[in-house]
């Protein structure tokens, strides 16, 4: 059982993501290019990339109705790509961050023990 799911298609993304939550010794379930998110128990929190298929605001309220709380998610995408950051927000995310707060912030988003920033 996983308990972050990551939504990337962006190997280097993957790899840094996956590289950090073993490090930390977190179970994660990678999601790539076209796969599919299905609901599933002892998620705790996606991790998801803005850049991939299947991220349009009514990919995401899915997602949000698949995954109640107290599963959180984080969105993180391109700063420049505005209207889709604050449709994720809209969607329901519960953080969205630029990818590059994403890459400062990636041990303690990788952790779903750890609280997520305000």
């Amino acid at each position: 059982m996983s308990r972050v799911l990551v939504v990337c298609n962006d190997l280097i993304f993957q790899a840094k993501i996956k590289g950090t939550a073993e490090g930390l010794g977190i179970n994660i379930r990678l999601v790539g290019a076209g796969g599919s998110v299905q609901a599933e128990q002892g998620v705790e929190r996606i991790l998801i990339d803005l850049n991939a298929p299947g991220t349009q605001s009514n990919d995401l309220i899915r997602l949000r109705q698949a995954f109640p709380a107290p599963c959180q998610i984080v969105a993180f995408g391109s700063h420049v790509d505005v209207p889709r950051l604050r449709s994720a927000r809209e969607a329901g995310c519960d953080l969205v961050l630029p990818r590059s707060s994403f890459v400062e912030e990636l041990v303690a988003l990788v952790n779903p023990e750890v609280p997520l920033p305000a």
